[in-house]
Parts: structure tokens; sequence; C-alpha cells
């Protein structure tokens, strides 16, 4: 999803999101977020989940970027 972003962009835009959702939580919030795309958002309290989906989306990216052996797997199924 993210692939044509380089990491340091990545970083940046998980800062923002990350800041927006901290503002949000405390009150402290604009209620417009426009990304570094261009695209407006705009956040309400019933948003807020939705944010931080987005800000995990993205500390899951960098950390896969930094780390590219470690591939989420499922279960080990034992076969008899």
């Amino acid at each position: 999803m993210y692939r044509h972003y380089t990491t340091q962009k990545i970083r940046d835009m998980h800062a923002d999101a990350t800041s927006a959702y901290h503002r949000l939580n405390t009150g402290a919030a604009e209620r417009v977020f426009v990304d570094q795309s261009g695209e407006r958002i705009e956040y309400t309290a019933a948003k807020v989940p939705e944010l931080r989906r987005y800000c995990e989306e993205l500390s899951s990216e960098l950390s896969a970027r930094q780390n590219p052996r470690a591939v989420r797997r499922g279960p080990i199924r034992p076969l008899f």
C-alpha cells in the first residue's frame, strides 16, 4: 500500500498522524487534517479508531522496512 513512498515520507506521515491522534484525544485537535498528498480528512470523535488504525498501519510499514525478515506468519500446524 505504501510501496511508492520513501521511508522518510512514511515516518513523516506517521508523525503527523500520531500528533493528530494525540490532539484529537486530548481535545486540542483541529478537526481537519490534510495529508502530504493533499487529501483532506475531517476527524471527529467517532473517527478516533480509524485514525488509530491508520497510525498502526504506518507503524507496521515502518517496522517491516526496518526488519524485512520479520514477516508475520500464521500458526505452525503439524502435519500427521
